[in-house]
């Protein structure tokens, strides 16, 4: 995954979005009135979503210094506790960091599948805006 376009760049705000119950976006609002986009997606028959997301301790304005996806625990799901809509299924735990001068931001995301499917999360200067990408359509709400 290449994330070199986001190394320098400010951070003013992160929103987050929904596409209809398919992908789920994170819009970084950078100081240069452009953005970087992530997408967590699930592969065939499988569903991914954004759970939390952490942000810099010391807020915004933020600059990017490094990223790096995080490798998280497998978790007992029986003792976690499965969404009710996924109850029986495997749940995959991922996470992604953006280290910043002003602290960490750390996006946590699941997988719902058979156990077979996975997850990602993959990054670009284009995201669903109507006016770039017209095919989507995306619900977007101020997350910081």
């Amino acid at each position: 995954m290449n994330t070199n376009f986001m190394i320098g760049k400010t951070i003013k705000e992160v929103w987050l979005g929904a596409e209809s119950g398919y992908d789920t976006w994170i819009q970084l609002k950078l100081a240069n009135e452009t953005s970087a986009y992530g997408v967590v997606s699930g592969d065939c028959c499988s569903t991914s979503w954004i759970e939390n997301v952490e942000l810099p301790a010391r807020g915004f304005p933020c600059t990017i210094i490094a990223c790096r996806e995080l490798e998280l625990p497998d978790m007992d799901d029986d003792v976690m506790g499965n969404p009710t809509e996924f109850q029986g299924e495997c749940i995959q735990y991922y996470g992604f960091s953006i280290a910043t001068d002003r602290g960490e931001l750390v996006i946590d995301y699941r997988n719902a599948s058979n156990g077979y499917y996975g997850g990602d999360i993959s990054w670009g200067p284009d995201g669903p805006v109507p006016h770039k990408n017209p095919k989507y359509n995306v619900d977007w709400m101020k997350y910081a």
